[in-house]
């Protein structure tokens, strides 16, 4: 639901209704988006339901394109942090940082049309944190 209101879609997104609410939604994001950020990936990387770590990775790659340079350094900020994503399974420092690099660099729309490699790179980093991958499962993205 987060996600169809931060991007609604090509009809849904040239309503009146829509035109007249997306004021508001900024505002809230201006306000909040940190938040949002920082609790998906948090929920992502430690207590989300395997079912659900591509809807979250979905709605961070919404945010991201809405937002993208305030995103980018709300990612930063959240999986900058020493005990991301718990402070009782914190994620090892180089793959934060190899997340955050792959997840912030600009993304060619011919090669990744609809961000599902975008979104499959999360879904890895969350699977990394909560122990069900190597870490070596960011390296394909690098490429």
């Amino acid at each position: 639901m987060m996600s169809a209101l931060i991007v609604p879609g090509e009809k849904a997104g040239v309503t009146a209704t829509w035109q007249n609410g997306r004021a508001a939604v900024d505002g809230w994001a201006a306000q909040q988006g940190e938040a949002l950020v920082r609790a998906a990936l948090r929920a992502g990387g430690d207590t989300c339901p395997r079912e659900m770590l591509r809807p979250m990775a979905t709605l961070l790659h919404a945010v991201r394109g809405r937002y993208a340079q305030a995103a980018d350094a709300w990612i930063v900020s959240a999986v900058g942090a020493p005990d991301f994503p718990s402070q009782s399974q914190p994620c090892d420092e180089d793959v934060r940082r190899v997340f955050c690099e792959l997840a912030t660099r600009a993304v060619n729309p011919q090669v990744d049309a609809g961000g599902r490699r975008w979104i499959a790179m999360v879904v890895d980093f969350f699977q990394i944190c909560l122990k069900e991958a190597d870490k070596d499962a960011l390296v394909a993205h690098q490429m």
